[in-house]
């Protein structure tokens, strides 16, 4: 009787330590996993930490960029404006110029078969350079040295805005033989109060 008293009370106590031992290792074990969790909790806060700071400073670059761009974009619209603008304050100018040859042959063709009396420099702007090709004969038996020279400009302001030259001025030009010449109008960009012209052009040539 005594025995089984005893052996029931150790059964008692057995199992008492066994629910005790099993609490203890319930607690040890939810306490892991809450740890567990909390790093993993620190772990995604800061993934998402990072995820906003990094989509911040991407929006924040693509604003930039964009503002970058805009600022482009309006600076193109202003230069287009402004030559918009340019283009329509241009106007195209008429003239004229008479030829004369002293001691020389004036040719359009290097064949010399062409003389030229007059020439048309078509349509000119302001701030346009127009070029034209002549031939330029010695007829004579001797050297002669070449010149040219402007005048008669109609209106008389057109020369202050306008200047031709040549890139034969002061050439020795042998006996019997030709020479390609090429003359140059300048018109200034600041050319105004002129709707037409015209002016003589004189080549000698000397001896």
């Amino acid at each position: 009787m005594a025995r089984s008293r005893v052996k029931g009370v150790m059964n008692i106590a057995i199992e008492n330590l066994y629910w005790r031992l099993r609490a203890r290792l319930w607690d040890i074990k939810w306490l892991t996993v809450m740890k567990v969790r909390g790093v993993e909790y620190a772990a995604r806060k800061f993934d998402e930490t990072e995820i906003y700071r990094s989509h911040h400073q991407f929006k924040t670059k693509k604003a930039t960029v964009g503002t970058a761009l805009a600022m482009v974009v309006m600076m193109i619209a202003i230069m287009s404006m402004s030559t918009l603008g340019a283009l329509v304050t241009t106007r195209s100018i008429s003239n004229n110029g008479s030829v004369t040859a002293v001691g020389v042959g004036v040719y359009s063709d290097s064949a010399c078969t062409n003389a030229v009396s007059a020439i048309s420099w078509g349509a000119v702007n302001p701030g346009n350079v127009e070029t034209y090709t002549v031939y330029i004969e010695n007829t004579g038996t001797v050297s002669v040295t070449l010149s040219m020279t402007t005048g008669n400009w109609n209106p008389s302001t057109a020369s202050s805005y306008m200047t031709l030259t040549w890139n034969q001025q002061n050439y020795v030009l042998p006996a019997g033989q030709v020479v390609q010449a090429v003359l140059t109008l300048s018109v200034s960009s600041s050319a105004s109060g002129v709707t037409s012209f015209s002016f003589d052009m004189t080549i000698t040539g000397t001896q």
